[in-house]
């Protein structure tokens, strides 16, 4: 028996350790290992017993002695000596561990035998209690570590909320500021009102300059006692939701039914500014114009900013996953214009187009480059090509074309957001999860990388100086800087509104809102920058204006809605 309890035959001990030369052995069980020669190993008493007890045809399975048999010594089988009356109980000793009989000289070295794997016993226990203290020493260290890494997300937290304080509080302070300008706008036209009057009271003579004067007084004062009767409605409340100041009032969209009829019955301009866009989209039905199902599996659309030469319009470009096309269509009808495609072309992805160079981007996430062609669909040259070094992508998805030849790339398989030059393809900037080797780099190519917490981004839009992009893997809209430095974010993991599920793609409309394509709630959700909702439109179906698995998004600046839908094999125009 070794020191793991595990019992061989003394043959196959020697078959497998006979020949080898090592001092240390290990157990062909539990491969623990013992330093003992074979010849030391002590026997396994109990194993020895039950077998000697099953051999011998003399002793009986209940341990009982038949009429007219002697019991035996289990060890040598030696019988109690009738010549010297020797009892049975002073002839034999009982061992309860193995429960048999032993003879008085065998019982001394049965004894002998049990005090040596007491030892070993004991021994075995010493190493448990080792080994058990490491596991607690371990356990103790990943406290230790957990502690740590709890202290630093708090001081995180603290710090980002202390942030979001001082900008909630600064925000309240330029509406008392706004508030105050206005107030004393009021004012001095309250005092110069009075003077006016005052002036004009004792030199009005009764004639139909008067009547006039008095027309255009009242006019003035309802005018100013209007202004003064809207401050009575203002309210300043703090979102929590949001984390934001706000102020409710007649003075920021609350209206009275008269000023919403007149608002109906006006044509307006839904561009003229921020807050009628928002009144105009949260209005809007957002019914689609055109259900097209002629490409199988589409992805990224985008509407070319220059009139087809063969119809006379703008032609809006689909990439056509399956069919490794990418398909240029009338907006109206769904007339198929053009095909582009390429030899070397997988999996087209997202679309981009420049006014300026007037050329096609496409990106290709199996390819791992971005395809460039021409207007007229020819082929110009490829960006990038898979790696993870600068320049290089790993299953490239959204695209996004900006300022001086530069173009952003979502790096999903890289976890990365790289800007590149559209004609040499070197690296400009990036952020994401960015490697220390990349750092070095960059220090030496005079480029620039920021560590950033982005997983599986999947879609980039450009608005200002604002770089926006979908993280997909943490269910949030992260918006950044040209710095690649994040600003902000909002967005949960969720079913609610305002929350995502599996979201894959965005754009990016007029004043900056984003349009976002909550794939796994099969809907598409309207925020404003700051993250506040605006609107939701659609939900799961296969008819029209429902969704399955949206999969491209583009925003046209004439506030048409397209979405390329990949379960349900269409491509929807909202308008």
């Amino acid at each position: 028996m070794l020191a793991c309890q595990h019992t061989f035959c003394h043959g196959c001990l020697e078959a497998v350790f006979g020949n080898s030369t090592k001092s240390t052995r290990e157990c062909p069980t539990c491969r623990t290992t013992f330093t003992a020669e074979l010849s030391d190993i002590p026997t396994n008493l109990y194993i020895c017993s039950l077998l000697k007890f099953l051999g011998n045809d003399s002793v009986s399975l209940t341990n009982t002695p038949l009429s007219g048999q002697l019991e035996r010594c289990v060890k040598c089988d030696m019988v109690p000596d009738t010549i010297f009356n020797l009892d049975e109980k002073d002839f034999f000793r009982y061992c309860s561990h193995c429960r048999q009989k032993f003879c008085q000289i065998c019982w001394t070295n049965h004894m002998s035998d049990l005090t040596h794997q007491l030892s070993t016993l004991s021994d075995q226990l010493k190493s448990a209690e080792e080994c058990l203290t490491h596991k607690l020493s371990n356990i103790k260290d990943q406290l230790e570590n957990v502690r740590s890494n709890v202290n630093q997300f708090v001081e995180r937290q603290i710090q980002e909320l202390r942030q979001r304080e001082v900008s909630a509080v600064e925000c309240a302070e330029q509406m008392v500021n706004h508030a105050t300008a206005k107030y004393q706008t009021i004012v001095d036209a309250i005092d110069g009102t009075k003077r006016d009057l005052n002036v004009r009271i004792g030199q009005m003579e009764p004639d139909h300059e008067a009547s006039t004067y008095f027309l255009h007084m009242h006019k003035k004062v309802s005018d100013i006692l209007q202004d003064i009767a809207k401050w009575d409605d203002m309210r300043m409340v703090f979102n929590e939701d949001d984390f934001k100041i706000e102020i409710h009032g007649a003075e920021n969209g609350e209206t009275t039914e008269n000023e919403d009829e007149t608002t109906e019955a006006e044509e307006i301009n839904p561009l003229e500014d921020k807050t009628t866009l928002i009144k105009y989209i949260i209005s809007r039905n957002f019914k689609p114009k055109l259900f097209w199902k002629k490409c199988p599996r589409p992805l990224g659309s985008f509407l070319a900013p220059w009139k087809d030469d063969i119809v006379g319009e703008q032609l809006l470009y689909i990439a056509g996953s399956d069919s490794k096309i990418v398909f240029a269509i009338e907006r109206n009808q769904g007339r198929i214009i053009h095909r582009i495609f390429h030899e070397d072309m997988i999996y087209p992805h997202s679309i981009a187009i420049s006014s300026d160079s007037q050329e096609i981007f496409v990106s290709d996430k199996w390819k791992h480059c971005i395809f460039v062609f021409s207007r007229q669909g020819d082929f110009v040259r490829v960006i990038g090509s898979k790696g993870d070094l600068e320049g290089y992508l790993r299953s490239p998805e959204g695209i996004a074309l900006g300022p001086d030849n530069t173009i952003f790339i979502c790096d999903t398989g890289n976890d990365r957001v790289q800007c590149l030059n559209r004609i040499t393809g070197q690296m400009i900037l990036q952020f994401g999860q960015v490697k220390k080797a990349h750092l070095i780099q960059s220090a030496l190519q005079h480029t620039i990388s920021k560590p950033a917490d982005l997983q599986s981004p999947t879609a980039v839009a450009l608005h200002g100086k604002n770089i926006i992009v979908l993280d997909s893997g943490h269910c949030r809209v992260k918006i950044f800087n040209k710095l690649g430095e994040k600003i902000s974010e909002f967005g949960k993991m969720g079913t609610q509104k305002g929350q995502f599920k599996y979201p894959e793609v965005l754009s990016v409309g007029p004043y900056g809102f984003i349009f976002l394509g909550d794939s796994g709630n099969a809907r598409i959700q309207i925020f404003s920058q700051g993250g506040r909702l605006i609107k939701t439109i659609g939900g799961r179906g296969s008819s029209q204006g429902f969704f399955k698995w949206i999969s491209g998004i583009h925003v046209t600046p004439d506030l048409e809605v397209i979405v390329s839908d990949y379960k349900n094999h269409s491509v929807q125009i909202f308008q």
